[in-house]
């Protein structure tokens, strides 16, 4: 799973639901994008659209209080 948020110290391994005695379950690993911000040179040298996507929510958190900003990013 890929986390966006930015919370740190949140990492969900699993889901899991029950009603009425019928239920089911599932576990999962997760990395969160916040993870990959000390990276930024590496995501910008790649040709993966992994490295896009990550430095386009990077820059969406950090800029959205300055729309000018934002926009030259775009």
């Amino acid at each position: 799973m890929i986390l966006g948020d930015t919370r740190p110290g949140w990492r969900p391994t699993g889901f899991g639901f029950s009603y009425t005695g019928i239920g089911s379950s599932a576990q999962y690993g997760s990395f969160k994008l916040i993870n990959y911000e000390s990276r930024w040179n590496e995501l910008e040298s790649t040709n993966s659209p992994f490295g896009v996507i990550t430095i386009a929510h990077l820059k969406t958190g950090v800029t959205t209080s300055n729309l000018v900003e934002r926009a030259e990013w775009k």
